[in-house]
């Protein structure tokens, strides 16, 4: 074994931390040909990026350059070889400078994780096709593999984890290390959700992704909301899932919800539409959200599609209890130009802001220029 091949070695053998990949971009830098350069850069600018809140300017400065090094990389072939050929589903994602996310079968996953593991830092497993007759294995069986232990993120969408699903996921004995479960697509139950948040052996799970899991986002939020368990969760995705006024202001009023930083509740009047429900009171929703001291932690909050109006946004703006948002989406939100403006200039403990995205309809037009004058050190963008 080469030098190189140990020090990659070594980041396998140790994904959760960076002192190995810093140490083989040093490695690069020293002893590597000129074409390894941009690989020990991209290395410690992805590492970089975690250590700054995203979507705040030093962030944002890194992002630029990882968009611009993963393209050339990539062109280069320099990022990923051959040893995944036709051993993944789709594309490959790159976390902290290596690849580290992949799709695939469950079945090829367990006939071959010890190699997916010893080969590159893998952190985050989805499994594709969990449904189908060819390539995968019982819920009971593969929540119950050893492999888990190695997995920080995981994806089951689209798995049909009912009740009976959900409680086997519950009880998967090595799924101690995972921080993020997005459970897409699934026909989840209250009384599954609720043996899942409760379960000892998911201590370290802090977010969870429910998106486009419509018509059960008012289940989801009754399930969660009672929860000590839910206490740990740190995001929670329930976009396009018919989260309704009711299921907003359950979640709002939970002290269960006191660790959120990232809320992502949005969703068009189309999944409601679609599913035969009401459509909801969209600025009780704000209203909720921005009344609850439960939330002061919220980093993030995503009402995308939302209807709330100028009250919305003024109670939003105004609240005493989300001085801590750094990111702030309300695309398609039906805001007057002029007023959403006006809101936002008075709004001081916005001055924080990174982000701030807005869909504005109305006679007259509010330019990015105005609102970055307003939010000097934000990105703002319109939709």
């Amino acid at each position: 074994m080469t030098e190189r091949e140990a020090l990659y070695a070594a980041v396998c053998a140790q994904p959760d931390e960076d002192t190995p990949r810093l140490a083989l971009a040093d490695w690069l830098d020293e002893h590597g040909s000129k074409a390894d350069a941009p690989r020990a850069r991209f290395i410690r600018v992805q590492i970089g990026m975690t250590q700054h809140e995203e979507q705040s300017p030093a962030w944002r400065k890194l992002y630029a350059e990882e968009r611009k090094l993963l393209t050339a990389l990539t062109r280069a072939k320099a990022l990923i070889g051959p040893h995944l050929d036709k051993r993944v589903v789709g594309g490959v994602w790159y976390e902290r400078g290596f690849l580290a996310d992949v799709r695939v079968y469950a079945k090829r996953f367990l006939a071959e994780a010890d190699r997916f593991f010893a080969d590159d830092p893998i952190q985050t497993v989805r499994f594709a096709k969990l449904t189908a007759k060819q390539g995968s294995v019982p819920p009971d069986v593969l929540f119950r593999t050893p492999h888990l232990a190695k997995v920080r993120k995981l994806d089951v969408s689209n798995a049909g984890l009912g009740t009976d699903g959900l409680c086997a996921l519950a009880d998967a004995p090595h799924a101690g290390g995972v921080r993020e479960l997005i459970l897409q697509e699934n026909p989840v139950t209250k009384e599954g959700l609720s043996r899942l948040m409760n379960a000892p052996n998911w201590d370290a799970l802090r977010a969870l992704d429910f998106n486009r899991l419509a018509p059960r986002g008012d289940d989801i939020a009754q399930a969660l909301a009672p929860c000590a368990g839910f206490r740990k969760v740190r995001a929670l995705d329930l976009f396009m899932t018919c989260v309704s006024q009711d299921g907003a202001r359950g979640l709002a009023e939970s002290p269960h919800a006191s660790g959120l930083e990232v809320l992502r509740i949005g969703g068009p009047d189309f999944t409601f539409t679609g599913n035969e429900l009401p459509l909801p009171d969209d600025l009780a929703i704000a209203v909720a959200v921005a009344g609850s001291p439960h939330l002061r932690n919220l980093k993030e909050l995503d009402l995308s599609h939302r209807r709330i109006g100028s009250a919305g946004l003024r109670a939003l703006l105004e609240s005493p209890h989300l001085k801590n948002l750094r990111r702030l989406r309300l695309r398609n939100c039906a805001l007057p130009a002029a007023e959403a403006l006006a809101a936002v200039k008075r709004a001081e403990h916005l001055r924080g802001l990174y982000l701030l995205e807005l869909g504005v309809f109305a006679q007259g037009r509010v330019t990015a220029d105005e609102l970055r004058a307003a939010l000097p050190d934000a990105a703002v963008r319109f939709e």
